[in-house]
């Protein structure tokens, strides 16, 4: 679904937070979405980047690196 900075979509009333607003698909990413939406209601100015968004790759075998 296609929304913008304040999650809104193309309908005023309707906002999108989590899968449904796109990649990535991870929970403390949604869970921000949601912070920026109640935001975006009460009229405070509140964006989402999401270039901001933490990731990590976890491996099995574990890769080597530093310890």
């Amino acid at each position: 679904m296609v929304c913008d900075k304040g999650q809104r979509t193309g309908d005023e009333h309707i906002l999108a937070i989590g899968d449904v607003a796109g990649e990535p698909m991870l929970a403390h990413k949604a869970s921000h979405e949601a912070k920026v939406a109640v935001e975006s209601v009460l009229g405070r100015p509140a964006e989402f980047d999401k270039l901001a968004v933490p990731a990590v790759v976890f491996t099995d075998p574990r890769s080597p690196g530093p310890d």
